[in-house]
C-alpha cells in the first residue's frame, strides 16, 4: 500500500496496488486513443502539404525543365500557362507589355512617282486603308504580344473570309521554325502525325488535305514529318535563328513558385496566431497515472471537442502544455517574402514603382516606361515586315507600306505637342493623325469628309493679340508705361 497525494484537493489517498495497475492501463489506453485524433494540431501538417502540393508542377521538376531549355520547351510552356492563371504578377507583367503601346500606325507609297494626279493616288490609298482595316491590326499587335511573351512563339494561319480576315492560331506544340523567307517573315511546319483525326477540322483546309494526301503529297513540301504551310501560314518568335521559342519569363518561373508558397506560409501563420487550444488537464497520481477510467475521460475530450468553435482546438492530457516560438517567424516571413518580390521586378527589368504606387521620382517612373517598350517595339517591327508582305502581296503599284510610330500611353501628348510644333515648318499630317489614334483609314475619311465639308471655315483658330495685330505683339517702346518685368525693354 502506498500513500499519495492529490494536488487538485489537497488530501491524502489510501490505494491497492490492484487499483495503481488499472490506473496504468487506464492511462495507455486513453494515450493510444488520442494519438488517432485526426483534428486538431495534427491537421498543421495538412494544410503545409497542401502548400507544397497545389500545383501539378513541383519545384524540382520546374528546376528540371530549367537545366535544358530547349528539350523542355513544352513542359516550360505549360508551366507558364498555369502560372499565368494563377499568378497575378506574371499576369500583369504580360498585361503591361502587351499594352504600353498604342500601336498607332499610318500608311505611305514608297514609290509615289508612279501616280500622275491626286485622284489615282487618293484611289489607291483607300484601297491599301480598307484592306488593312481587316487586319484588326492594333488588336492584332496586342495579341501577338501576348503570346509571344507566354510561349515564346506562335503560329498563325491567316484566313480570307467574305467580310473580314480571321488570324486562327496554331497550337504551338505541333509546329516548329523552318523557313525565314526573303520578305523576312518566319514560316513554319506542322507535325500532322499529331493532329488528332477527330479534331481535323478544327484546321484549315490546306492542312487538312495535306493530312489526307500525306503519302501522296510532294516531298519538298515536307521537312521530315513537318509539313511545310503555305503562304498564309505566319510565325512568331523572339529569337531569329531558333526553330523553337521560349516563355519569355521563364527565368522568373522559380522565383513566382517560391513567391506563392512563401504567401501561403504567412496565410498560415496569420491562421496560428489567431488559433486557440483549449488544454483540459487529467489529474494523475505521483506515477503521472490518470485518476479516472480511460474511457471516462475520452467521453470528457469528445465532448470539449464538440463543443469547440472554429478555429478552437481541444486536447485532453495528463501533462503540462508550453507553448514554445522558435524566433520571430511573423516579421521574417514579410522580410522574405518582400525580397522575393523584390527579386522578381529586378529580374523582368521592370520598376516596380509602376504597380505599387510607390514612385519615388517622375523621371525614374518614366525613364523606367522607356525601357519597358524596347520588348514590345521588337515585336511591334516583326508585324509591320508581315504586314508590308501582305501589302506587297496585294497591291503591285506604288509600293505602299505601313509605318508604326513609337507612341505609348506615356509619351503620346508629349509626341502630339511636338508635331504641333513641327507643323510650323512642316510635318505629315498623316503622322499626325496616326499619334491622335485614328488608324489609317479613319484618317483618310476624316481629312476627305471634313475637307468636302468645308469645316475649316467653320472652325477657325480662336483670335489672339497676335493675330488680331498686323505688327504682332507690342514692343517695349510702343508700350512706355508698362511696369511689367517681362516687357522691359529688347
Amino acid at each position: 500500500m502506498r500513500v499519495i497525494e492529490n494536488e487538485k484537493v489537497n488530501t491524502v489517498e489510501t490505494i491497492t496496488k490492484e487499483e495503481r495497475e488499472k490506473r496504468e492501463q487506464s492511462t495507455k489506453m486513453f494515450a493510444s486513443r488520442a494519438g488517432r485524433d485526426s483534428r486538431g494540431i495534427s491537421s498543421i501538417e495538412e494544410v503545409y502539404k497542401k502548400i507544397y502540393s497545389n500545383s501539378t508542377i513541383t519545384p524540382d521538376m520546374l528546376q528540371n525543365y530549367l537545366r535544358n531549355p530547349i528539350a523542355n520547351t513544352s513542359g516550360l510552356q505549360d508551366v507558364s500557362q498555369k502560372m499565368l492563371l494563377s499568378n497575378g504578377i506574371l499576369k500583369e507583367f504580360i498585361n503591361y507589355k502587351a499594352t504600353i503601346l498604342t500601336q498607332d500606325h499610318y500608311i505611305y507609297a514608297s514609290d509615289s512617282f508612279r501616280y500622275k494626279d491626286k485622284d489615282s493616288i487618293l484611289k489607291d490609298e483607300l484601297k491599301v486603308a480598307l484592306h488593312l482595316e481587316k487586319f484588326h491590326v492594333k488588336t492584332l499587335i496586342r495579341w501577338i504580344t501576348e503570346r509571344l511573351l507566354i510561349n515564346g512563339e506562335v503560329y498563325i494561319y491567316k484566313r480570307e473570309l467574305k467580310d473580314g480576315i480571321l488570324m486562327q492560331e496554331i497550337p504551338q506544340k505541333f509546329c516548329k521554325i523552318v523557313q525565314l523567307d526573303e520578305f523576312g517573315v518566319f514560316r513554319y511546319g506542322i507535325d500532322l502525325g499529331k493532329i488528332d483525326d477527330k479534331d481535323i477540322e478544327f484546321y484549315p483546309d490546306e492542312i487538312q488535305k495535306a493530312k489526307k494526301l500525306k503519302n501522296k503529297t510532294n516531298k519538298k513540301k515536307f521537312k521530315g514529318n513537318y509539313y511545310i504551310v503555305g503562304e498564309n501560314g505566319i510565325a512568331f518568335q523572339m529569337n531569329q535563328w531558333d526553330s523553337k521559342g521560349l516563355p519569355y519569363y521563364m527565368h522568373l518561373f522559380p522565383a513566382l513558385m517560391n513567391l506563392s508558397e512563401s504567401e501561403n506560409i504567412d496565410n498560415l501563420s496569420n491562421e496560428l496566431d489567431n488559433y486557440k487550444l483549449l488544454h483540459q488537464k487529467i489529474d494523475t497520481d505521483k506515477d503521472g497515472n490518470i485518476l479516472v477510467e480511460s474511457d471516462t475521460a475520452e467521453m470528457y475530450h469528445e465532448a470539449l471537442k464538440q463543443k469547440a468553435p472554429d478555429g478552437v482546438g481541444a486536447i485532453t492530457t495528463p501533462y503540462t502544455i508550453k507553448p514554445i516560438t522558435l524566433g520571430d517567424g511573423k516579421l521574417k516571413n514579410y522580410e522574405h517574402t518582400n525580397k522575393i518580390k523584390e527579386s522578381i521586378y529586378d529580374n523582368a527589368g521592370i520598376a516596380n514603382d509602376l504597380f505599387n504606387g510607390n514612385s519615388k521620382t517622375n523621371e525614374a517612373t518614366i525613364l523606367s516606361a522607356i525601357i519597358d517598350t524596347l520588348i514590345p517595339l521588337k515585336i511591334q517591327s516583326l508585324v509591320e515586315t508581315y504586314l508590308n508582305y501582305e501589302l506587297k502581296l496585294k497591291f503591285k503599284r506604288g509600293g505602299w507600306k505601313v509605318q508604326f510610330v513609337s507612341t505609348t500611353h506615356y509619351n503620346r501628348s508629349k509626341m502630339m505637342q511636338e508635331e504641333r510644333e513641327n507643323s510650323a515648318v512642316y510635318t505629315s499630317k498623316k503622322r499626325y493623325l496616326a499619334i491622335q489614334g485614328h488608324t489609317p483609314l479613319q484618317a483618310l475619311n476624316i481629312l476627305y469628309s471634313e475637307n468636302l465639308m468645308g469645316l475649316e471655315e467653320w472652325m477657325k483658330p480662336m483670335q489672339t493679340a497676335h493675330t488680331l495685330s498686323g505688327k504682332g505683339r507690342p514692343t517695349n517702346s510702343e508700350n512706355p508705361n508698362s511696369d511689367s518685368v517681362g516687357e522691359q525693354g529688347d
